[in-house]
């Protein structure tokens, strides 16, 4: 496994869950933040696998070459595998979301509203938590 720098990654808003779920199966670690139509992966590990995902990433864009065999990664095998959106956390109570942050170490996580809350937690929570 790589240690890099605190690398990080402007994707669009509607490309973030699947490259993210592929990256942490790839057993990157990050966090995602940002608003409107991007969002940014802030990296704080990444491993030969996630960096060949990286590096396979259009350059216009961040579409998703396909991995080669050798570094497939598995579909989840079923619906509790799979990240919550934020749609589904956006339904959540503040407490749960509260709750949630303080799990995954939200920074200023006391400061932030119900939807912050909801942002911050994308792609870190699975389906089964919530």
């Amino acid at each position: 496994m790589h240690n890099t720098a605190n690398p990080s990654l402007s994707v669009p808003f509607d490309q973030i869950n699947d490259l993210a779920y592929k990256l942490r199966q790839a057993g990157a670690k990050f966090h995602v933040s940002g608003t409107g139509d991007n969002r940014i992966l802030n990296f704080q590990m990444i491993t030969p696998t996630a960096e060949h995902i990286l590096d396979n990433l259009d350059d216009n864009s961040t579409e998703i070459s396909a991995p080669t065999s050798t570094d497939t990664i598995s579909e989840p095998q079923n619906k509790l595998d799979e990240f919550a959106t934020l749609e589904q956390l956006l339904q959540l109570s503040k407490t749960k979301l509260k709750q949630l942050a303080k799990t995954y170490k939200i920074p200023l996580r006391s400061k932030l509203n119900s939807s912050e809350l909801a942002e911050a937690l994308v792609n870190q929570v699975k389906l089964s938590e919530i």
